[in-house]
């Protein structure tokens, strides 16, 4: 009995998390969309500059790291902060959810923060990370499909830009 449980744990670990970082998945982001629909907050969609050419240069193994590094950075700044987390959505595309109304100037703050420790690497990896921000109010129906667009769009943006910033959706 005590193996089974342990068996049902461990998949449901998995279903949930992303398996080379730990981090949640994008199952569990819908999941918890579908619990939570009118919570309100701001989805900060975060990919990586310069990350395929390390893959190219380095290989998928070095990848591996920076990806697990980055997971590890990404949690380590967002613990202090009620109702967030991490997800890896897949490749070198990160999503943070922060689960509560926030002010501009809050967001352009944890935006700041995100870039700053995703700057600072080796001289050998020229990463930086690039970010498109949707902010949603309680009162409306969180629609995730239309926040990820609306997130995608705002760091197509940002790319766009010249990368290592962040834009808003808007």
């Amino acid at each position: 009995m005590v193996r089974m449980f342990s068996y049902y744990l461990e998949l449901e670990r998995r279903a949930s998390r992303d398996e080379l970082t730990d981090l949640y998945n994008r199952h569990y982001l819908n999941n918890y969309f579908e619990t939570n629909p009118n919570q309100g907050g701001a989805l900060f969609l975060i990919d990586l500059d310069g990350f395929k050419w390390v893959n190219d240069t380095f290989g998928h193994d070095e990848g591996d790291l920076v990806l697990k590094e980055v997971a590890l950075r990404l949690r380590r700044l967002m613990e202090p902060i009620p109702d967030s987390r991490v997800y890896r959505l897949g490749g070198d595309e990160f999503l943070i959810k922060i689960a509560h109304a926030l002010s501009k100037e809050t967001v352009i703050g944890y935006a700041e923060q995100i870039l700053s420790v995703l700057k600072e690497w080796d001289d050998h990896l020229p990463l930086s990370a690039s970010i498109g921000i949707a902010q949603y109010d309680s009162d409306e129906q969180a629609d995730l499909g239309r926040l990820l667009k609306e997130a995608d769009i705002a760091l197509y943006q940002s790319k766009s830009s010249g990368k290592n910033t962040y834009k808003f959706y808007k």
